[in-house]
């Protein structure tokens, strides 16, 4: 079920000889040698404890496309770290943006799986953006950049 979240567009097959991905005419495999290093991105991916930095070896396209993401999350939270002298875990953070962005019970945010709470954050900052730039027009506010349609696919890759 993790990997239907990660990899929706993609089917999954679970063999002995490892996990395979199939996308039209793109394979990919997940082979027993590498699950190890696949096991300690999705740690990283969803917060599970794992902080200490790693060198990512990827093999195969797909496996590239998730070590890149992993870097540029790395990098994102190094950065987000930097002035924070607590640590707060993303999940929470998000929960409590949406909470009350939202108008809903902290308790029904607990509920999403983080592909839905990554899914509603990313779509709240995109309409979050459009009103204030809605805002700031009616207010006379002139030679401001378009905002980006909050109401994309936010899940496609262009």
């Amino acid at each position: 079920m993790v990997l239907a979240l990660l990899f929706p567009s993609y089917a999954i097959s679970i063999l002995d000889e490892g996990i395979v991905l199939k996308k039209e005419e793109e394979v990919s495999k997940i082979s027993k040698e590498h699950f190890d290093i696949f096991k300690s991105l999705i740690k990283q991916m969803f917060s599970f404890g794992v902080e200490d930095e790693q060198d990512f070896n990827p093999n195969g396209a797909l496996a590239e496309k998730i070590a890149k993401k992993m870097r540029e999350r790395q990098q994102k939270l190094a950065n987000l770290h930097k002035d924070d002298s607590t640590k707060v875990d993303i999940y929470s953070r998000y929960a409590s943006i949406l909470s009350i962005g939202l108008n809903i019970p902290i308790t029904k945010v607990m509920e999403f799986t983080p592909y839905q709470l990554f899914d509603q954050v990313n779509r709240y900052r995109l309409k979050d953006d459009y009103e204030i730039n809605l805002k700031a027009r009616l207010a006379g506010a002139k030679d401001i950049k378009d905002p980006e349609d909050w109401m994309k696919d936010v899940h496609s890759k262009s």
